[in-house]
C-alpha cells in the first residue's frame, strides 16, 4: 500500500512537472479546442472558433450569440428602445431602455460607428423615423417580462406605424419637386433594417433610402388601405439624389410585401420596391431583390412588384460617355402573387415599357437586369406581365421562372425585351385562361433610339411556353412574337434573337388567332408580318426573311403535360416530352429548387430538373 502510494506521489509530480507547473514560472494554459484564441474555461461554444467573447456579434437569422453575451447582438453595445418599458430619460441600455425610437436614433449617433445599433423591444411605435449615420436597427427582441431580451421574428417584432401625413421630403422628377411620405427615411449612409412590421404612409411609402445602401430583411412591410384615391403608393422606394456623392448598394430579402393599391379602379401607381433617380443624378446603384413574398391586391391603374429605370444625357448618345445614374438590378428566389384589379400587373419591370407614363421623364433606362428563380402567379384583372426588361445598355438574362398566368387576365405577356440583350433560359411559362391576348415571349424594338440598335435579343433556350385559352373567341394566341419598329429596312431584324433552341410552344384553345412564331416588322414603308405554325417550318427556318439572323434548332410543339397545374405544380410527368429534350450549353446550371442539371441523358426544358 505504501509503494503504491510512493508511485502515484512520483506520478502526479513528474506529469506537473512536464506540463509546466514546476519552478519555471511559466503557468498553466487551458485547453483552446477551436483555436480562437480563447480557452475552453472562457469560450460559450469552444467547438466553433467563431463563437467566442471576443466575436463580433450583428443580429442574424439564426439569433446566434455569438459574443457569449446572452443574446443575439451585443448587449453592451448599442442602444435599446421600448414602448411599454422604456422612458426617454433612461440611458438606453438593456435594462434601461428609452421609449421612442427617434430618441434612440440621436443616443446611437454619437456613439462610434462600429457601435450603432438600435434594438427595439416587441411593441407599437407611432413615429415617423429618419434614420441617418449608418445607424442600424433591429427588431424582435421580447420584453424583460419575458425573462430574457431573446430575439424572435415570429412573435416579437416590432411594428412601426408611422403617423400618416406627418413628415415629407421633397424629390424632383422630370422638373417637378414634389413631397412624399415616408414612415421610415433612411438618408446619406448605409443602414440595416432587420425584423419589423412596417406600415406604409396612407399618402406615400413604407420606407425611402435617398443616397443610401444596406439592407431592409426579415421584415413585413404592408401598405395601409388608402383614405381616399392615391396616385402613387409603394412599399420601397430607392432615391439616388441629384447631389448624390457615392455608389450605393441597396438588398431587400426575405420579406412579405403587401401591396394594396391605389384605392380606385384606373388610377394611381403601386409599387412594391421601385428604384430611380432624381433629375441629373450621377451615381450609380445596385439593387438586390431575393427571397421576398410580394402580394398585390386591391385596385389602381398599374401594379409593379419590383421596378428600376435610370436616366440618360440623351438615348441617341454614346451610351459608354453616358454620365448620368447607372442602375443594375438582380431579382432573385421571389414569390409574387398579382391578385390585383389593375390595367397593367408586372412582377419586373426594368427600363421602359408597358406604360411609359410609368416612369417621370422621357430618357430613362437600365444597365442591366437579372431576373432569375422567381414564381410569378397571376389571378387578377387586366394586363398581365411577368418580366420585362429594356432598353439596356448591357448584358440581361430571365432564367429558371415559372410564371402561371391565369384565369381573370384579359391580356398576357410572359417575359419582355426591348433594346436589350437578353437571355432566356429554362423557364416555364403556363397561360390558362379565359381572355384575350397572349403572348409567351414578346421582343420588342425601335431604331429611333440611334444607340441601341445593337442591343438585339441574345439566346432563347430549353423554355416551355404553354399557352390555353377557351371560349373567347375573339382572343389570340402567340407564343414568341417579334415586334420591330423601324424607319429602315436595314434595321427590321433588332428584335430576332441570336438563336432559338430546344423550346418547346405549345398553343392550344379556341381562338381566332394561334400562331407559335410571329416576325412583325413595321417599317416606314410598312413592312410585313410572318407567321409561322409549323415546328417544322421554325426549326427549318421556313417563311423567314433570307436576312433573318436567328439560328433555329430542335424546338417542339407538345403538351408538356405538367404534373398538377390546378395545384400550382409545374414539375414535369414521366411522359412529358420535355425531359431530356433541352440543349445543355453550359456546366452547373442547377434548376428553380437547386438541383443540378442534367439528371438524365440531357437537361430538361423548363425550370425544373426531373
Amino acid at each position: 500500500m505504501k509503494n503504491s502510494s510512493l508511485y502515484l506521489v512520483l506520478f502526479i509530480s513528474i506529469f506537473l512537472s512536464a506540463c509546466g507547473g514546476g519552478g519555471s514560472g511559466s503557468g498553466s494554459k487551458d485547453l483552446d479546442v477551436d483555436n480562437d484564441g480563447i480557452e475552453t474555461i472562457a469560450d460559450c461554444n469552444d467547438a466553433d472558433p467563431s463563437i467566442n467573447p471576443s466575436a463580433t456579434d450583428l443580429p442574424d437569422e439564426d439569433f446566434s450569440d455569438s459574443n457569449c453575451d446572452g443574446i443575439d447582438g451585443n448587449i453592451s453595445k448599442g442602444i435599446w428602445v421600448s414602448a411599454t418599458e422604456g422612458n426617454d430619460s433612461f440611458t438606453g441600455t438593456i435594462d434601461a431602455p428609452v421609449q421612442t425610437i427617434s430618441k434612440a436614433l440621436s443616443l446611437a449617433a454619437l456613439l462610434p460607428v462600429s457601435d450603432r445599433q438600435v434594438y427595439v423591444v416587441s411593441g407599437a411605435y407611432a413615429e415617423d423615423l429618419i434614420v441617418e449615420n449608418d445607424i442600424n436597427l433591429y427588431g424582435g427582441y421580447e420584453l424583460l417580462s419575458s425573462g430574457t431580451r431573446a430575439r424572435n421574428l415570429t412573435s416579437a417584432r416590432a411594428s412601426l406605424l408611422g403617423v400618416d401625413g406627418d413628415k415629407k421630403v421633397n424629390l424632383t422628377f422630370n422638373g417637378t419637386t414634389s413631397p412624399v411620405d415616408f414612415t421610415v427615411l433612411i438618408q446619406n449612409g448605409n443602414s440595416t433594417l432587420d425584423g419589423f412590421i412596417l406600415d406604409s404612409d396612407k399618402s406615400g411609402f413604407g420606407v425611402i433610402l435617398i443616397n443610401a445602401g444596406g439592407s431592409i430583411k426579415n421584415s413585413i412591410l404592408q401598405e395601409k388601405i388608402p383614405l381616399a384615391p392615391r396616385d402613387v403608393s409603394g412599399l420601397v422606394a430607392v432615391i439616388i439624389e441629384t447631389l448624390a456623392t457615392e455608389n450605393r448598394v441597396v438588398s431587400v430579402s426575405k420579406n412579405l410585401l403587401t401591396m394594396t393599391g391605389n384605392g380606385l379602379a384606373g388610377n394611381g401607381k403601386d409599387f412594391g420596391v421601385v428604384a430611380l433617380p432624381e433629375d441629373a443624378a450621377l451615381k450609380n446603384l445596385s439593387l438586390n431583390v431575393s427571397d421576398n413574398t410580394f402580394d398585390s391586391e386591391g385596385d389602381g391603374e398599374v401594379a409593379i412588384a419590383v421596378f428600376g429605370a435610370d436616366n440618360d444625357d440623351n438615348p441617341n448618345d454614346d451610351p459608354t460617355t453616358d454620365a448620368r445614374s447607372e442602375i443594375t438590378m438582380v431579382v432573385k428566389n421571389n414569390f409574387f402573387s398579382m391578385t390585383s384589379s389593375h390595367s397593367v400587373s408586372s412582377g419586373v419591370a426594368g427600363g421602359l415599357l408597358i406604360d411609359d407614363a410609368v416612369v417621370p421623364g422621357p430618357n430613362y433606362f437600365i444597365e442591366s437586369v437579372e431576373v432569375t428563380g422567381n414564381e410569378f402567379i397571376y389571378d387578377g384583372d387586366g394586363t398581365g406581365v411577368g418580366a420585362s426588361i429594356g432598353p439596356a445598355r448591357g448584358h440581361s438574362i430571365i432564367a429558371n421562372n415559372v410564371l402561371s398566368l391565369d384565369t381573370r387576365m384579359t391580356g398576357v405577356i410572359g417575359m419582355t425585351s426591348f433594346m436589350s440583350h437578353t437571355d432566356v433560359f429554362y423557364n416555364t411559362l403556363s397561360v390558362d385562361l379565359n381572355g384575350k391576348n397572349s403572348y409567351g415571349l414578346l421582343f420588342m424594338g425601335d431604331d429611333s433610339l440611334l444607340n441601341y440598335i445593337n442591343q438585339t435579343p441574345g439566346s432563347v433556350t430549353n423554355n416551355i411556353f404553354s399557352l390555353k385559352s377557351v371560349s373567347f373567341a375573339a382572343c389570340g394566341l402567340i407564343g414568341v412574337l417579334e415586334m420591330m419598329k423601324a424607319t429602315a429596312d436595314a434595321n427590321v431584324n433588332m428584335a430576332s434573337p441570336s438563336e432559338f433552341k430546344n423550346n418547346d410552344i405549345f398553343v392550344t384553345g379556341d381562338c381566332t388567332t394561334e400562331i407559335l412564331y410571329s416576325d412583325i416588322q413595321t417599317v416606314s414603308p410598312p413592312g410585313t408580318r410572318l407567321d409561322i405554325n409549323s415546328i417544322n417550318n421554325l426549326n427549318n427556318k421556313l417563311g423567314f426573311r433570307p436576312d433573318d439572323p436567328t439560328v433555329f434548332s430542335n424546338n417542339i410543339s407538345e403538351d408538356p403535360l405538367f404534373t398538377n397545374t390546378i395545384a400550382g405544380d409545374f414539375t414535369l410527368t414521366g411522359a412529358s416530352p420535355a425531359l431530356d429534350s433541352g440543349l445543355m450549353f453550359e456546366a452547373g446550371w442547377k434548376d428553380i429548387t437547386g438541383t443540378l442539371r442534367p439528371q438524365g441523358p440531357e437537361v430538361d426544358m423548363g425550370a425544373y430538373e426531373k
